[in-house]
């Protein structure tokens, strides 16, 4: 499985996923679930991922929550 919108963002930033959560203030576990697929986030996580990213929510997660 190729990796998530999300973490390739993330590290083409060069951010561990505490470094991000330090920024964003999601926890650590549900960000590396989300970022794995493993976890449908809450709409607020993947709204402060989006605005984190300054993408679009769509672009980084699917109608059913999972990241894409």
């Amino acid at each position: 499985m190729s990796e998530s919108k999300a973490r390739e963002l993330r590290q083409q930033r060069g951010l561990s996923i505490v470094a991000m959560c330090h920024e964003t203030r999601v926890n650590p576990t549900i960000l590396g679930m989300t970022e794995r697929r493993q976890l449908a986030p809450s709409k607020k996580v993947r709204e402060t991922v989006a605005a984190f990213f300054k993408v679009p929510e769509a672009q980084l997660f699917g109608d059913n929550g999972i990241a894409l």
